[in-house]
């Protein structure tokens, strides 16, 4: 079957609309119902899309039921890797964006170890244990961003400078796509959720790095500046803490996982009455869960680093609702699956925006945490890049 731009429209809309009719594809595509019937059946006999034997009842007089169709989920499958200070995530999931197996390391686990040969070997034993599943391609969500002149990962934690995508794909005969870990993620709320996701949203992550994806679904493509979405480097305090990117009073300086276990450690350190030197026995046991303890035991000083954090964390956010016209803000982060930062950040952000007199109210998700976010966003680099052809797909690709 010969791939045309209207036929990877039409894929594309049944990936992100699980229950589709005739009729809704004539209205998205804008071309005659004669010409979407013709596509439809290529796209059944080509075993692409199904027909689910569901219906659309009509009211008496109405004219016949409407035939559900949806995307053939067997058609094809992605495998999903990233990895991030938290470990290193691999995935295989089926067209529609469903995990169907998955493998995780610690990163205590590969300190100091070639990052390359562990996502080599993790890939290679998914890619045997399901060697009677279609793999269409590989996608990589990276901890920063990728230089495709130099094949360099650009990012201020040195541990990733030996990542080599070349190196990668020469041990895997897969095509490979390779975006920024965030990007990635946004990318697989917008395609994954079938549930006919048109919105313009913001995709906030908040764990060792913040960073905020901006999609627009009638516009997404690959970013040229990588300063977009830098949201952890914009200054929420002058003469704040030095931020490893050189600027003093970055927001992730107050707000992100490392530096959150930065300053608890440090505070284990130099102070006698911390809660924290009763919650763990040796500094390197101090996690992000050792922070939410202290807190909840009214540590002060973690009490007062939160509660600032959090504060920043809130004007950061009512920023970005006052200069992008989202439908809604997604904020995904480890730190707000617990109950008192969550609630505490909502009323702030509300705060924040008080002033604004406008009929748009733009939601504000706090998602679900899961480790293999990531992993499943390399899914959606694939499903872009192999499956719906987007000639203007994401990330950087080596076939």
């Amino acid at each position: 079957m010969k791939r045309t731009q209207t036929i990877n429209r039409t894929i594309k809309y049944l990936l992100i609309n699980h229950h589709t009719t005739r009729v809704d594809l004539h209205t998205y595509l804008g071309i005659s119902s004669a010409a979407v019937s013709n596509i439809v059946k290529q796209l059944i006999d080509n075993n692409i899309i199904i027909e689910t034997g569901s219906a659309i009842s009509k009211q008496e007089g109405a004219g016949r039921n409407k035939q559900i169709i949806s995307l053939n989920k067997k058609i094809g499958y992605y495998i999903g890797v990233s990895f991030t200070l938290e470990g290193l995530a691999v995935c295989i999931c089926n067209a529609l964006g469903e995990k169907i197996d998955q493998q995780f390391l610690d990163y205590s686990s590969f300190l100091n170890k070639d990052i390359n040969l562990l996502i080599i070997n993790l890939v290679q034993k998914l890619l045997s244990k399901h060697s009677d599943l279609k793999v269409l391609g590989i996608g990589i969500a990276i901890p920063g961003h990728y230089n495709s002149k130099d094949h360099k990962l650009i990012s201020n934690n040195k541990m990733w400078d030996m990542f080599n995508l070349p190196m990668i794909k020469s041990y895997l005969n897969l095509p490979i796509i390779a975006e920024n870990n965030v990007e990635s993620m946004a990318l697989a709320r917008h395609l994954f959720n079938g549930d006919n996701n048109i919105e313009k949203f913001i995709f906030f992550n908040i764990g060792y790095g913040i960073f905020a994806s901006f999609i627009d679904p009638n516009n997404i493509h690959p970013k040229t500046n990588y300063s977009v979405g830098e949201i952890g480097h914009s200054i929420v305090k002058l003469n704040g803490f030095q931020c490893e990117c050189g600027k003093k009073g970055c927001l992730q300086t107050y707000i992100s996982e490392t530096w959150l276990l930065k300053k608890a450690r440090l505070l284990y350190n130099l102070a006698d009455n911390t809660v924290i030197r009763e919650l763990v026995k040796n500094i390197n046991d101090v996690t992000l869960d050792t922070i939410f303890k202290a807190y909840k035991l009214n540590d002060e000083y973690i009490v007062n680093m939160l509660n600032e954090g959090m504060q920043y964390l809130s004007i950061s956010i009512s920023n970005l609702l006052m200069t992008y016209d989202a439908d809604t803000i997604y904020l995904n982060s480890p730190l707000l699956q617990e109950e008192p930062f969550y609630s505490k950040l909502l009323p702030l952000i509300n705060e924040q925006l008080r002033f604004v007199n406008t009929q748009k109210k733009t939601k504000i998700n706090i998602l679900k945490y899961d480790k293999y976010s990531g992993a499943i966003g390399g899914c959606a680099l694939v499903a872009m890049s192999e499956l719906i052809k987007d000639e203007k797909y994401y990330g950087i690709a080596l076939h």
